[in-house]
């Protein structure tokens, strides 16, 4: 676990780990409740559905801008 954003440590996914797009695919809940973001605070889903735990890998930003090196 690391200081990734947010209040807390996270677990940050790698590029192709399993646990990207591996939730379920109706959308991110926690027992009842439908969740838009995650525990950092950024928008989930992204992406097919939601990745596993707590950390949503976002789109690469510096690319964002169309910027291509």
């Amino acid at each position: 676990l690391q200081f990734n954003g947010g209040p807390t440590k996270t677990l940050a996914l790698l590029a192709g780990s399993g646990g990207i797009d591996a939730g379920d695919p109706a959308g991110c809940h926690e027992l009842d409740a439908i969740l838009q973001t995650d525990q950092r605070g950024l928008p989930r889903p992204v992406g097919a559905a939601c990745d596993l735990g707590a950390y949503e890998v976002q789109p690469d930003q510096i690319f964002q801008d169309g910027f291509d090196p």
